[in-house]
């Protein structure tokens, strides 16, 4: 049997030991494998994974940085939702992901790509007249008025000043900072769960609402807020750390288990707190589970091609996002010192790479398109591309250029 198929069927088997509603869940999955799966998985693809070069990273950084600079508006944002094929935008926008396009350029000026810096200013600059402060804490307030808080804006503008602190050698940034980590603490309850919305009218976090992001991305924040300003954020972060590792899938009913890549980025950053390793054995056995589950993913989509006979055995090829996020967890889970030597992590994370690479629009490429400068750089499918899509895939090429000039 396919090894996707193989992996969901101990999927099936560890969920049929667990409570009544896991159980019936993993009796259903189990014949969904012994039927359908087992019937897929015998039409062979080889992977695709690309040549993963220091000259090919590199030289895709630069373009996925300069199509953030000729997509930037005046007012400091970008084309959110693009049809390159019509040359037309969606009209539509999110700070959430403003944020994380903010924080991968960022990323890119502290990694030595100079021209990331200016660009990601002029988002920082725009970011920053949506800042709201209320009762001891800052946050980034919803684009319409009334609206709820969105937990993850938050948290990606925040691990954006963290990177720009490094960039900039300034710590003219640490009140703000650590009044961005005092909303985030706001919205953590005691079992460790993050609320995923703040309610402006009633004051508080919306009770029973949850994102399969926010939680990872508010523990990464919290785990990096604590390696630079000490003190309030430790206990805060371990909670929620034990709660995504135990408890998170089911207690949110979630299913399949979320392969975070953001918990995959806050694991990395514990490995690297001071003093005595705070990974202990169920923190460690999250982040293989997170591994197995992101390399199954890579493995399955390196051998999309888009093509009609890929498409029926293997579905459509995934987002630039998709694809950039199971490269950015395999590559954070490689800092784990309990995973750093294992040989498939390394080799699935450069695959990702590798299909980051191959999939990036050229300049040739782009002149298929109306508008080519608007093409050129991305990640399209489909004829369209997001912001989110030169976000993920330029931090997870930005990891990997960092694994490759590593010794």
């Amino acid at each position: 049997m396919h090894r996707w198929a193989h992996f969901l069927m101990l999927e099936g088997v560890r969920w049929a030991r667990g409570t009544s509603r896991r159980r019936r869940v993993g009796a259903a999955l189990l014949a969904w494998v012994l039927t359908f799966g087992a019937m897929r998985a015998v039409v062979l693809h080889p992977e695709r994974c690309g040549t993963v070069t220091t000259d090919r990273l590199d030289g895709a950084i630069d373009e996925a940085v300069a199509w953030a600079g000729r997509t930037l508006r005046s007012d400091g944002t970008w084309i959110y939702r693009y049809n390159a094929g019509t040359d037309t935008d969606a009209g539509i926008y999110e700070l959430v992901r403003h944020s994380g396009l903010t924080m991968a350029l960022y990323q890119a000026a502290a990694a030595g790509h100079p021209d990331a810096r200016a660009i990601a200013e002029q988002a920082d600059t725009y970011a920053r007249t949506n800042l709201v402060a209320r009762d001891g804490w800052q946050a980034l307030a919803p684009l319409v008025p009334g609206e709820h808080y969105d937990i993850g804006a938050t948290s990606l503008f925040l691990n954006a000043l963290l990177y720009r602190r490094t960039v900039t050698a300034s710590t003219a940034d640490d009140a703000l900072l650590t009044d961005l980590g005092r909303f985030l603490l706001t919205n953590i309850a005691p079992s460790g769960a993050v609320a995923a919305n703040w309610d402006p009218g009633t004051g508080a976090p919306v009770v029973g609402a949850s994102s399969p992001f926010y939680t990872g991305e508010a523990l990464w924040a919290l785990t990096r807020l604590e390696r630079v300003l000490p003190g309030e954020w430790r206990e805060p972060a371990l909670r929620v750390a034990r709660y995504i590792a135990t408890a998170r899938d089911e207690a949110e009913h979630r299913f399949p288990d979320v392969a975070d890549h953001w918990a995959a980025y806050a694991l990395a950053e514990l490995a690297h707190w001071p003093g005595t390793s705070v990974l202990d054995e169920e923190l460690t056995a999250y982040a293989r589970h997170v591994g197995e589950l992101e390399s199954l993913s890579i493995r399955y989509e390196s051998q999309r091609t888009g093509s009609t006979f890929s498409r029926l055995t293997r579905g459509q090829i995934a987002l630039g996002a998709g694809v950039g996020a199971l490269t950015e967890a395999l590559a954070s889970l490689r800092s784990v010192p309990a995973l750093s030597a294992t040989d498939s992590l390394r080799d699935r994370s450069l695959c990702g790479a590798g299909v980051l690479l191959d999939r990036q629009t050229t300049a040739t490429e782009a002149e298929r398109y109306p508008n080519p400068e608007r093409a050129r750089g991305a990640w399209i499918r489909e004829g369209q591309t997001q912001i989110d899509d030169q976000q993920h895939a330029l931090s997870a090429l930005l990891l990997i250029r960092d694994l490759q000039a590593t010794p």
